[in-house]
């Protein structure tokens, strides 16, 4: 009896050691797969839900959070198994959690998974990246760095129609399209929000999710358009529970130039409705596709005081303020707008110059349409708590209420104007639009030093703007200069 008890224990133990490997294997499986993702030129990505741009929420215990989550320390392996997520849709679920989440730049479309064939659920994940693990981490600054920057444009006090603006200025004043064959010279970096921040080219797939990820990061909503017939992308923002259109691509009005012109943003394809979109003032946009059901009916602002702006509008303590041509009249007008609508012309530029700009649009049937824009030789910035501009032959600055000064007599007439990165005004010439004139504040300052507001008084070196040139000034410059 002994002697039986004895051979079934051992029967029992070896079947024990045979058996789990082989359960093992029926356990788990392994699979590929390939997500759909915006910022490698991948236009068909409309599939499943919409998740949230996660980056400064408070965690939750969703499966798309928690994925996020993971990805920001791209480890090699990230276990699933108590989200449950289908095998069947995963691809999906991948592609909508990176292409919402713009600051996972660094992550492939290519990844490896295990999962359960007795449930169809995704036991783990295995990711691939686009860079190695230094190199993220280097990514990483610049892309929080040029972030941080984008978000100090708006503040508080905007309205999310002047955060939209703001917000859409500058991600045409700091992007340009790559000077490239892209059949040919295609760089995976063009086609993600890190791009812009890294050296600012990018093609429409990067202004579209730079845009949607500082949008929703100044809590206004925002969702990103993709079309596979036209191979382009744009955005759409929720204003007052309404949706619009923004292409900031078609606004930067050189994206097909290998120019950039500092300061030159157009406005035409600006908070528009779905009919509106898709005329030829609107460069035909067809097929558009968004996770969300985010149709664009109300025609608010098809018709709004923007569309003729070729220049930055800008929002400071609540108002409007822009360079509002008058072509019959060949004159500018520097323009104060509050939010109900009520215009203040605060400084009028009278014999301005303009020009006609072109730009070749295509309808869904390929047919060819030009456009035609008039735009004039001024543009608008702000620094330093005031707002500069150049018109004709001379830039100006002109301080809150209403106070006008001659900055600079220049040689020839300018077509662009902005601040360079440490906060100096530099400007392009119309002859010689490739190159970027700087006005040094430092110079400025030995040159005009001043201790009271006189005949040669320049306020560009007047940092805190009291009327006196000195150390004080001399102290912010050197700051904002490291």
């Amino acid at each position: 009896m002994k002697r039986w008890i004895k051979a079934v224990l051992i029967i029992v133990s070896v079947i024990s050691f045979i058996i789990p490997p082989f359960c093992s294997f029926a356990l788990v499986r392994e699979g590929e797969g390939e997500a759909a993702l915006l910022q490698e030129g991948e236009f068909d990505v409309v599939d499943g839900e919409s998740v949230k741009h996660f980056a400064n929420n408070a965690k939750s215990s969703s499966a798309e959070e928690f994925l996020y989550n993971q990805l920001l320390s791209f480890p090699e392996s990230i276990d699933l198994s108590a989200y449950r997520v289908s095998a069947d849709t995963f691809s999906a679920f991948y592609s909508n959690v990176i292409n919402d989440n713009p600051d996972l730049f660094y992550v492939s479309s290519s990844y490896q998974y295990n999962y359960y064939p007795s449930s169809n659920t995704v036991a783990n994940v295995n990711p691939e990246y686009s860079m190695s693990a230094n190199e993220i981490e280097a990514a990483k600054i610049i892309f929080n760095k040029g972030r941080d920057k984008a978000l100090s444009q708006v503040d508080s006090s905007m309205t999310d129609v002047q955060k939209a603006i703001v917000l859409h200025d500058y991600v045409c004043s700091l992007a340009h399209y790559p000077n490239v064959d892209l059949n040919t010279e295609d760089k995976g970096i063009y086609h993600s929000a890190y791009g812009l921040f890294y050296d600012g080219e990018v093609v429409c797939a990067g202004y579209t999710l730079a845009y949607s990820y500082l949008m929703n990061l100044a809590g206004v909503q925002c969702e990103y358009v993709s079309s596979d017939a036209m191979t382009h992308a744009w955005n759409k923002v929720c204003i007052d529970g309404s949706w619009y259109n923004i292409d900031c691509t078609f606004d930067d009005v050189d994206f097909n130039s290998s120019i950039s012109l500092l300061g030159s943003e157009g406005h035409m394809h600006f908070l528009k409705s779905d009919s509106k979109f898709s005329t030829q003032e609107c460069s035909f946009h067809y097929g558009g596709e968004t996770l969300d059901d985010c149709t664009a009916d109300s025609t608010v602002y098809d018709n709004a005081f923007w569309n003729d702006i070729y220049s930055n509008i800008y929002a400071v303590d609540g108002d409007f303020y822009y360079l509002k041509p008058d072509f019959t009249n060949r004159k500018i007008s520097f323009t104060k707008r509050t939010v109900s609508g009520t215009e203040t012309e605060l400084s009028v530029f009278s014999n301005t110059i303009s020009f006609s700009g072109t730009s070749t649009v295509f309808d869904s049937n390929g047919n060819q349409y030009t456009n035609t824009h008039r735009d004039a030789l001024a543009r608008l910035t702000y620094l330093d708590s005031r707002f500069y501009m150049n018109v004709g032959r001379t830039i100006y600055s002109f301080c809150l209420p209403n106070k006008r000064y001659n900055i600079v007599g220049i040689s020839q007439y300018s077509m662009g104007l902005g601040v360079d990165d440490k906060y100096n005004l530099v400007y392009q010439h119309y002859n010689t639009p490739d190159v970027i004139n700087k006005l040094d504040k430092t110079d400025y300052y030995n040159n005009c030093f001043t201790t009271v507001k006189g005949q040669n008084y320049n306020n560009y070196p007047d940092i805190n703007i009291d009327g006196v040139i000195n150390a004080k000034d001399y102290a912010m410059i050197r700051a904002q200069n490291k």
